[in-house]
């Protein structure tokens, strides 16, 4: 269902490839959006955020039995009892995300990338002292994919992206989420 390899540097994570089939690469490349320059973090423009919602049937193998126990096989994180969440994002230049880890809400984050880019728009890892460790890099329908079970630093660095910059991120999310109308 997923091709991907196990990566051990700086903690556990999973480069991946071929995420989406072309009818949904396609899908995707069809959104219309409002371009916003971005001059600082994705959360800084959460009216332009676009989250793919249960109105859009387009994207239920990711809510599927099967996709879970895949993603909870490969992760070891139980990802059944999470609410699925998509986002589909588009960043310009100026975008950055500040070195964090994810919050423990989120079981999984899996970031696939889309369209035409550079190599360097990619996410940046870090070791756990803030240091450079590699890059993920930007290739089409390749990307990284992460379980709460391992606190992995990541951002993306001031000025590395010099055009736009489009990806999809899964979440499968826990607890008292506040914006349950971004929930499948």
């Amino acid at each position: 269902m997923f091709d991907y390899n196990v990566m051990t540097d700086p903690k556990k994570w999973f480069h991946m490839f071929n995420i989406l089939t072309p009818d949904e690469c396609k899908f995707l490349a069809t959104l219309s959006k409002t371009q916003v320059k971005n001059t600082g973090e994705r959360d800084h423009f959460n009216q332009h955020r676009v989250f793919i919602t249960r109105e859009s049937k387009f994207f239920s193998r990711f809510n599927s039995e099967k996709t879970r126990k895949a993603l909870s096989k490969i992760t070891g994180v139980e990802c059944y009892n999470g609410k699925l969440r998509i986002e589909y994002c588009v960043d310009s230049s100026g975008f950055f995300l500040k070195k964090h880890y994810d919050i423990p809400e989120k079981l999984i984050t899996l970031q696939t990338y889309l369209g035409d880019g550079r190599v360097n728009w990619g996410t940046t890892l870090y070791n756990d002292d803030k240091t450079y460790n590699r890059l993920v890099p930007f290739i089409h329908n390749t990307g990284w994919l992460v379980g709460n079970n391992t606190k992995l630093l990541h951002g993306v660095k001031h000025n590395s992206i010099s055009g736009t910059r489009h990806s999809l991120i899964i979440n499968y999310v826990v607890g008292d989420w506040k914006d349950t109308d971004q929930l499948w």
